[in-house]
């Protein structure tokens, strides 16, 4: 059987992708500009949520959480000891304590 199933089919029409990538990278916006704006309202709308907020990395949407839950000075979080440096920083960030523990 030479029948091949492919690993992800992308149904937009490639030509979209390049003019939409190309907007991007021949404008100026890099970040919060009309194209975030639109993903986030898509998202609110999929996710059936008043707010969707997007950010430009896992280290940040740590701190956004962990600032969003009150955790600040004097609060200690537990981290899992095997992690990237990311999860204790974002809990220094916001002036907790990381304390590490072994996870198995």
């Amino acid at each position: 059987m030479n029948d091949s199933i492919p690993l992800f089919e992308i149904p937009w029409d490639q030509r979209d992708v390049a003019n939409a990538v190309d907007s991007i990278t021949r404008g100026s916006y890099w970040a919060n500009g009309p194209y975030v704006e639109a993903f986030e309202a898509g998202l609110e709308e999929y996710l059936g949520v008043e707010h969707a907020v997007t950010v430009n990395s896992g280290t940040t949407a740590l701190v956004a959480a962990l600032t969003a839950h009150g955790v600040g000075e004097g609060d200690e979080v537990i981290v899992p000891s095997f992690t990237f440096i990311a999860t204790a920083n974002a809990v220094r960030r916001v002036g907790a304590r990381p304390v590490f523990a072994d996870i198995h």
